[in-house]
């Protein structure tokens, strides 16, 4: 408990003197013990919330739970299953609905090229300890590109 108060003093004090943006919170995680760093304007989202994701991004709005379900009948997962990844959706803020007479519509708050960016500077964090040039050399060296693709690498570098 005094550990709680004590946290959420210094997240104030870091608030304080940070800009808005810049915040970063530290947490203590259940998993691991230790504290993590991480931007406030980071999207938390799993691979499968990921899928749901896409799949509202590229609809016309708005989009029903209907076309949802639709849209990832290739995968094994039933509709409640759905249903729980998108109110998780929901609960992260990363999408919204409204309350029609009928059915609920469902509406990106994220778009998808903020979550993009925010993922990528995540994992540039995370795995290459915030170093871009790194990741750029394990592309260009890997084989993950085609010669085509390395051209252009080479030219927009």
């Amino acid at each position: 408990m005094l550990y709680n108060i004590v946290s959420k003093l210094n997240i104030l004090k870091v608030k304080r003197h940070l800009n808005q943006k810049d915040i970063r919170i530290f947490r203590n995680t259940k998993y691991g013990g230790g504290n993590i760093m991480y931007q406030e304007n980071e999207f938390k989202i799993s691979e499968s919330e990921w899928l749901v994701m896409h799949v509202i991004w590229d609809r016309p709005q708005p989009v029903y739970m209907g076309d949802i379900v639709k849209a990832l009948s290739n995968t094994p997962w039933s509709r409640t299953t759905i249903q729980t990844m998108v109110a998780r959706l929901l609960a992260k803020q990363v999408v919204g609905a409204n309350k029609t007479r009928y059915a609920f519509q469902y509406y990106p708050i994220v778009s998808k090229e903020d979550a993009q960016k925010s993922f990528t500077e995540s994992f540039i964090r995370r795995v290459y300890n915030g170093d871009t040039s790194l990741l750029i050399k394990e592309i260009a060296s890997g084989d993950y590109l085609t010669a085509e693709e390395k051209k252009v690498l080479k030219k927009s570098l």
